[in-house]
Order: structure tokens, then sequence, then C-alpha cells
């Protein structure tokens, strides 16, 4: 099998597919590919790396690569394989490996069986596939985990935010479990959103027909098209109410989709898809209703609109960068005027 760039390009944006993943995998553990490895390492590089920046060791960088590779599977741990690769690909600017999401699989002994995560970068959005032709998309922060092989089990972990579009099967639910609850669908469009950090989990169902069982609260309930049901993980309760699901899902099309919202709840999505930390002073304005449609605007533009069109005025504070050398996020005050 020789090494194929179109396969490594759709790698790069997100639009692969499960026979793209296995072949990437390849490259990655067999030596032979090493040197057209490097080559394709070299092209990126020059593509993206700063003008008179010199010194890149594309063969080092695949040593490197290999190492850590190796360094992961004897930990037979996922999450720190991410960690490792997710590490060099930042470094390198290296959109080939895993610019758009982050793959791993690990050997789990409980059920003898290999998994693949998805893990999509903190202000990106990231296109995925599963094994059995299901898609969707991860939103900024969020990660799915599958089996490589569903072979009647089609049941996948998400974490953060997830839209989904499951292809329906004669044979077995589709499952999709988060910390909170578990999903069951025949074949449907729906999202599901789960954040580690945020006090509330809810699915949002587009087309179809779910049924949501609560894993912390003992809880059941189906949902129809334009229907939310949301989870409070502090008083631990469960509410059903009708929504605009298109909206609230646009965020897959690259749309942000405000529709009589307040500002607090604006302020989640905005602090999610540009990596931010929005102070929101009074709590007049996290009460204050805000509607807006933006495609593609940058964090600047979106709240220069909002100042020319509200009653709203903020401000932008540098970095400012840590004892490790990283850097904080980047910090937004806003006030009523």
């Amino acid at each position: 099998m020789n090494l194929n760039k179109n396969i490594l390009d759709r790698f790069r944006k997100g639009k692969f597919s499960f026979r793209d993943y296995r072949s990437v995998s390849s490259y990655f553990e067999k030596d032979q590919y090493d040197e057209k490895m490097r080559d394709t390492l070299y092209d990126d590089w020059n593509k993206t790396r700063p003008q008179g920046n010199s010194g890149f060791k594309a063969s080092q960088v695949l040593e490197k690569l290999h190492r850590q590779i190796r360094v992961g599977r004897q930990r037979s741990t996922a999450e720190q394989f991410i960690h490792v690769f997710s590490r060099i690909a930042a470094v390198l600017i290296l959109p080939a490996i895993l610019t758009i999401g982050i793959l791993a699989s690990n050997k789990t002994s409980e059920q003898n069986q290999n998994w693949a995560k998805i893990v999509s970068p903190v202000g990106s959005r990231t296109q995925f596939q599963l094994p059995d032709g299901s898609s969707g998309w991860l939103n900024s922060g969020s990660s799915i985990k599958y089996p490589i092989a569903f072979n009647g089990n089609r049941r996948v972990e998400v974490s953060g935010e997830v839209w989904f579009s499951v292809v329906h099967k004669k044979k077995g639910d589709f499952k999709v479990s988060t910390r909170d609850f578990e999903v069951s669908v025949l074949g449907t469009e729906f999202n599901v959103i789960s954040y580690p950090d945020e006090e509330s989990s809810s699915v949002i169902l587009e087309r179809g027909k779910v049924a949501v069982r609560g894993l912390n609260r003992n809880f059941k309930a189906e949902i129809e098209p334009n229907e939310q049901i949301t989870y409070n993980k502090q008083n631990n309760e469960v509410v059903k109410a009708t929504v605009d699901a298109e909206a609230l899902t646009s965020w897959r099309n690259g749309l942000l989709v405000f529709k009589n919202q307040p500002m607090s709840e604006i302020a989640k999505v905005l602090e999610r898809k540009f990596n931010v930390d929005i102070v929101l002073n009074g709590d007049e304005l996290e009460n204050y209703i805000f509607r807006a449609t933006f495609r593609d605007e940058k964090i600047e533009e979106i709240l220069t609109l909002m100042a020319s069109v509200a009653p709203i005025r903020y401000k932008i504070y540098d970095r400012q960068k840590l004892a490790n050398d990283e850097f904080q996020k980047e910090k937004i005050e806003m006030w009523l005027n």
C-alpha cells in the first residue's frame, strides 16, 4: 500500500472515512513510509511556517512520533496517547496528522475490542464518520469514543457537544452514553450537550425519535422533533421544552444563531467556540435578551456588531504569560451602558 496524499488531505480537513483513518494509522506504524512522511512533513511545514524559520528536522520528528506511540501503547491508555500526540502536532502545526481531529485506539479488557477516539480541539469543529455509516460533528473541546468494529454493538461515548445523523439499522439501537444519561435511537438527527464543567446536560432532537435514560438520576423520557430535555446536575431536575432545534444545532454549519437568548447562554457559546473567558458584569446583563446570526466572524467582529445594536460595551484584555511559559485564555469583560 502506497502513501496516499489525498487520504492525508481528507484527514486534515476532517472529511475522512473509517478506511481513511485505518490508512493514516498504518502510516505511523510501518517504517517503510518514513521517507514519504518526511517529504509530507516538509511540504506541510513550508506551507505553514513563518518566513525565515528554519531548522525543521522531519526525521527526528518521525522518530519522536514512533517512540511516543510505542510508549502510549505500553501504557494502554488512549488519553495519554492523545496528550502526547496532540502536543507534538500543535508544535509542528502539522495538518496531515491532527490539526482537525485526534484519533487513538486502545484495547479494553472488559469487552476485548478495539476502540477509537476522536477529539475536536478547542476553538474548532470536527466532522466524523462511524463504521456503520452514521456521521456527525464535534463542537469545540468535544470527543467521541466508539468500537472500531461495531459487530452489533452500536454504542458510543461522548463528552462535550456532538451532533449525530444516525443510519437506521433493522437490528440494534444506536446508543450514546454520557456521564449523565444514555440516548437510544433507531435512525435520526439529534444533538447531545454534556460538557463535564457545565451544570447541565441536554439532548435536542431535530428528526426522528429518541429515548433518554438518566444515569445519575433515574428517569426515562422520549422526545419528539424540536424538543429538548435538560438535566440539571446541581438540583437533579429534568425539564422538557419546545425549542428551535435547527437554530440550536446550527453550529455544525459554521453558524451562530441566537434567537431571544439571554447573554448568560450566549457567553457560554462564545467561550467554547473561541476559547476565551467572558465576564458579564451584573444580573441585568446576564438576563439581557439578544437575537442575532453570525457566520464565520471573529470574536472581535461579533463583539463590535453586538455593541452596535445593543447598549453593550466591552473590553478585551491581553493574554498573560504564565510561569510555565503558557498563556492564559483571552479575557473579555462586558457591561450594559
